[in-house]
């Protein structure tokens, strides 16, 4: 088994997440941008699980739990790969704000909170209190979307003129900037 070599220092984990917001993580952004209090009333309002005995761990922060979601909604990320990725990656970490020794939920629990919202009918109604937040606040700010679009139809014009196959996913991909572009228009 390979150890570390040299010495670590007395707070290696903090140069690791400044290299991390050099290469442009976006997570802490986020975290600071979104009011994730905001959403705490929905979540409460699920029922809670009756335990199954004495004893036994609290149950995880349902704004955790909601924050995992996310991350698995931007990340297309299944129960596991949410479960692996949480563990594996320190960026997901710092936006959960767990510290490397701490339990992370599993893919079961993970599960079994989606299902909660289900249940309660409160899934809709949160993912669209979050997602009229974010446009309204314009998390993604409009210039930021033109620039993105002007690049896009760049590629597309490059993509235009490759090999027939690739033809139609350009004039696809078109469509959608150009969609994008009448969209913002009418912001």
């Amino acid at each position: 088994m390979a150890g570390l070599v040299g010495q670590t220092g007395f707070f290696p984990g903090d140069r690791r997440l400044r290299e991390l917001d050099l290469l442009g993580d976006g997570l802490p952004l986020l975290n600071r941008l979104i009011p994730w209090e905001r959403f705490r009333p929905i979540l409460e309002s699920v029922p809670k699980a009756k335990p199954k005995g004495p004893g036994g761990r609290k149950p995880y922060d349902r704004m955790l739990l909601f924050k995992m979601m996310v991350l698995q909604q931007l990340h297309n990320l299944s129960d596991e790969q949410t479960e692996y990725q949480v563990r594996d990656r320190l960026s997901f970490q710092r936006f959960l704000g767990f510290g490397l020794e701490e339990a992370v939920p599993d893919h079961t629990t993970l599960w079994l909170f989606r299902e909660s919202l289900a249940q309660a009918k409160l899934t809709e109604r949160l993912f669209t209190a979050f997602h009229a937040f974010l446009l309204k606040q314009l998390i993604f700010p409009a210039w930021v979307m033109s620039d993105a679009c002007n690049l896009l139809k760049e590629v597309v014009k490059i993509l235009l003129f490759e090999q027939d196959r690739k033809h139609k996913a350009a004039k696809i991909i078109k469509g959608i900037v150009d969609g994008l572009l009448g969209n913002m228009g009418k912001l």
